[in-house]
């Protein structure tokens, strides 16, 4: 064969091993490339997927802290504090009806609250919710086991009652009728009552967390006990047939007393985080 046709032969043959070659690179490179797409596009939806479940989380975390979730207090039940509205499936208490509660439990008392089973004033709840137990005036967690080993040592009497859970706290301002900042009179209405405790609890259940203070005396006008419950002049009873009659003066918090002979002020501060 001619040396210049088998040369001519061999040099075409390499190009096309080349060309080939090149061809099965670009392929190999373009499956490569496809590969790493894939797991990328996987990547991004797995992303997307985990930060839309935390979206989710976040913003139904977000809607619950915009509603009052149960026993907590709603503006929307015409309390003066709390979260606009009540969280879906609660209700209005019907008695404590600054409270979103549970539709079953819209006529019984929850924990800590008082009730009428229990000896409270007749405008609280008739009777504790299922599964409680009276505690005094109050509705309570049926108690466990008991410890034996109580100390028996602490004391008997502190100016200031230690608030339970949901009951606010009862601070004695000293004898006298309470008075706000300005020394004014507070709004308020009387009650009867034979105790010092039933003018707390009749007061607490007429007013709930509007009560701002009460003024107490065994003696007074030669009746064996006496209450009057102190209120901010916008006071509006839940009950339409309210059966006291509300003397309107000034707005509290109680700050001080006007000494009186025989009375004593106790000033109440609720507890804003129930």
């Amino acid at each position: 064969m001619n040396p210049c046709r088998l040369t001519f032969l061999s040099l075409l043959l390499l190009g096309l091993h080349k060309s080939f070659g090149f061809q099965e690179t670009s392929l190999e490179e373009d499956k490569e490339f496809k590969h790493r797409s894939f797991f990328r596009k996987s990547q991004v939806l797995n992303d997307f997927d985990s930060n839309a479940a935390h979206y989710k989380g976040k913003r139904l975390d977000q809607e619950t802290s915009l509603c009052a979730i149960e026993n907590e207090k709603s503006l929307a039940c015409n309390s003066k504090k709390g979260k606009d509205e009540c969280c879906p499936g609660l209700v209005c208490h019907h008695f404590q009806y600054w409270r979103c509660v549970d539709e079953e439990n819209i006529h019984c008392s929850g924990p800590n609250t008082l009730a009428q089973e229990c000896g409270a004033w007749k405008n609280s709840s008739p009777f504790c919710c299922e599964g409680l137990v009276c505690d005094g005036s109050f509705c309570r967690v049926r108690p466990t086991d008991v410890p034996t080993d109580t100390p028996t040592d602490a004391p008997t009497y502190a100016p200031t009652d230690t608030p339970t859970d949901c009951e606010g706290t009862w601070t004695e301002m000293g004898e006298g009728i309470c008075r706000n900042a300005e020394n004014n009179r507070i709004t308020r209405f009387g009650i009867p009552t034979n105790s010092l405790q039933e003018c707390k609890d009749g007061c607490l259940g007429a007013a709930g967390d509007e009560l701002r203070g009460i003024n107490w005396s065994p003696l007074a006008f030669g009746v064996t006990s006496y209450c009057t419950c102190n209120v901010d002049s916008d006071f509006e009873p839940s009950d339409p047939d309210f059966p006291h009659d509300i003397a309107v003066f000034s707005d509290g918090p109680v700050t001080q007393v006007l000494e009186y002979a025989n009375w004593f002020c106790h000033k109440y501060e609720p507890n804003l985080a129930c």
